[in-house]
């Protein structure tokens, strides 16, 4: 295994604005290119499975990325890009860790490969640019605050996910629409608190919302959920909703 760390990229990496990553390289070690100014575009080859813990963290120039062998993509990868808006990443990507784009405001529309099983806690909180998403099936796990405060209006969700965590899209205030996985069992508390849903349809195998799940969505006038649902949480709806039962 080679693994580009720390003391690698202080000998190798000049200051230029584009940068490939040598063909041998397996790995790309936590913090190693930390903060490193200039650097705009990278280009990593496809032996190249994992990226470390904050590799890229506070790069605050880098706007493109091609990472097409990537499987494991760990905490803070690239947390706080702040330019970052072109990213290409493996068809076998499996996990995407806690913060790994938090704060990559200039992220737009982000395609989730079809083996993707893991989003980490807070992995795009505060990407304000992030629009429309489609979470495919393979998709697991959602952690807490994994989209909180992002741009997001539409969202679609085939995924195998039974649970949205705490927090999940808490405060995306532009979110309008969004389609539920069928096997969905529990919204936690302040799932989709302060959002701007219209009408939700809630799928039939849903058991519990938790507080505040949809407080302060002040446009939502109906919910669908079956009357099978075991616990509301309190203040999980607005008192203006209209709840339809089915």
């Amino acid at each position: 295994m080679f693994a580009i760390d720390k003391e690698w990229v202080v000998q190798n990496y000049h200051g230029e604005s584009y940068f490939k990553i040598p063909d041998e390289a397996t790995l790309i070690d936590e913090r190693a290119f930390e903060g490193v100014e200039r650097l705009q575009r990278i280009e990593l080859p496809k032996s190249v499975t994992t990226i470390s813990e904050c590799a890229f963290k506070d790069c605050n120039y880098l706007e493109s990325v091609k990472a097409p062998g990537v499987i494991y993509l760990h905490q803070g990868a690239f947390y706080c890009c702040k330019r970052l808006k072109d990213i290409t990443l493996s068809d076998n990507l499996k996990l995407i860790g806690d913060n790994a784009f938090g704060e990559c405001i200039e992220l737009p529309d982000f395609i989730f490969p079809s083996k993707l099983k893991r989003i980490g806690i807070c992995a795009f909180a505060k990407c304000y640019n992030l629009k429309n998403i489609y979470i495919p099936y393979s998709v697991e796990y959602i952690g807490e605050w994994a989209f909180k405060e992002s741009g997001l209006t539409k969202i679609i969700m085939s995924s195998q996910t039974k649970v949205i965590q705490q927090g999940t899209f808490y405060a995306c205030y532009g979110l309008s629409e969004v389609k539920l996985p069928d096997n969905l069992e529990v919204i936690e508390m302040l799932g989709f608190y302060f959002c701007k849903l219209k009408d939700i349809y809630l799928p039939g195998h849903i058991k519990e919302l938790g507080q505040s799940a949809f407080e302060k969505c002040k446009t939502l006038s109906k919910i669908y959920m079956p009357e099978s649902i075991e616990k509301i949480g309190v203040r999980a709806i607005e008192p203006r909703t209209q709840i339809v039962f089915y």
